[in-house]
């Protein structure tokens, strides 16, 4: 039999030799990887315009909704679609219902109440008549006046005239409808000035001001047009700002367009085109070297598309002295040590 003595001496070598293993596994270990090499160029900050591209569709410079002020069956329509009037045109004429006959008999009591209060007042003054009877018949000539100014109104009331000048882009009602107060006799368009209306996201409505030039492509006719107007509050459904432009051109409404605004001078960093990157959250941004040593951090600062050159592209956001990463970016991510090659 084997004595325990020579067991105990099995189990020690087998332990030994495990121990030397291991510490040949040690040493034979992969020595640790040189961290990513990057290239940086600073970014140097200029003032530059901003040029924010806008699209949309053309619409007209105003737009009136003709509305009926009287109800009533429509005897004559004047208005058709496409004709051009001018202020003050017939477009659409509502049967007399008796308006005319209200208003000639107006008429005739204004005429009497004059006389009468004529009357009065040569009494008074000859001692003939009392202070009252004078008065009274003042109170009833302005009472008389005032009936033939609404019955004047009202019988005006018949005749829907265009309030502007323009082209009447819709006519909703027949000869013969019965048109209710209120009620859309026809649209006159004033096509003498042209807007372009689109919308821009939050950081591009915020660089843009009423009163800023813009060129505009409309149907391959380019044009000079200004900002009119810039929504303060942002479209609940799309979370964007609408913009007009206008310019004084007579185009067609609902035409597609292109446009560029020249919004005030920023400050802005010229940088490569292929040093702007997407981030994680698809935000534009591009990817700096945090730090001043020859080893540094990764970081991605988000930053606004401004313009672009042939030189790169121009971004505002960028903090002075930033060290961008132009060649490498797409190999590295935030917090990621690397290191750094100053380009030149």
């Amino acid at each position: 039999m084997i004595g325990a003595g020579a067991i105990a001496l099995v189990v020690a070598a087998y332990f030994a030799v495990g121990t030397l293993t291991a510490g040949d596994d040690e040493a034979e270990a992969p020595p640790p990887r040189e961290p990513f090499t990057v290239l940086v160029r600073p970014a140097a900050s200029a003032d530059r315009p901003v040029a924010v591209p806008l699209r949309g569709r053309t619409e007209a410079g105003r737009q009136v909704a003709v509305r009926a002020e009287t109800t009533g069956r429509i005897a004559r329509l004047a208005a058709t679609e496409g004709a051009v009037v001018r202020a003050g045109d017939l477009l659409c004429e509502i049967e007399d219902a008796g308006r005319g006959a209200a208003l000639a008999e107006a008429e005739a009591d204004a005429v009497q109440a004059r006389a009468d209060a004529a009357a009065a007042e040569r009494l008074f003054e000859e001692g003939f008549a009392a202070e009252a009877q004078r008065d009274a018949a003042r109170a009833a000539l302005r009472g008389a006046e005032a009936a033939l100014e609404r019955a004047s109104k009202a019988a005006g009331d018949g005749a829907v005239r265009a309030p502007i000048g323009g082209v009447v882009s819709d006519v909703p009602v027949e000869a013969g409808d019965v048109l209710a107060a209120g009620g859309v006799c026809a649209v006159v368009s004033d096509l003498s000035t042209v807007v372009i209306a689109g919308e821009l996201g939050a950081a591009e409505a915020a660089a843009v001001s009423v009163g800023d030039a813009a060129e505009a492509v409309v149907g391959g006719e380019a044009l000079e047009a200004r900002v009119r107007f810039v929504s303060p509050v942002a479209d609940p459904a799309t979370r964007a700002f609408r913009v007009e432009l206008e310019a004084e051109r007579s185009l067609r409404d609902g035409l597609p367009a292109a446009a560029t605004i020249r919004a005030a001078a920023a400050a802005a960093s010229l940088v490569p085109r292929g040093a702007v990157v997407l981030g994680d959250d698809g935000q534009v941004g591009v990817r700096v070297a945090q730090g001043q040593g020859a080893e540094a951090s990764v970081a991605f600062v988000p930053v606004r598309l401004v313009g672009e050159g042939r030189e790169g592209a121009y971004v505002a956001g960028l903090p002075p002295g930033a060290r961008v990463i132009v060649r490498g970016q797409d190999y590295v991510s935030a917090g990621t040590v690397v290191r750094v090659a100053e380009e030149g």
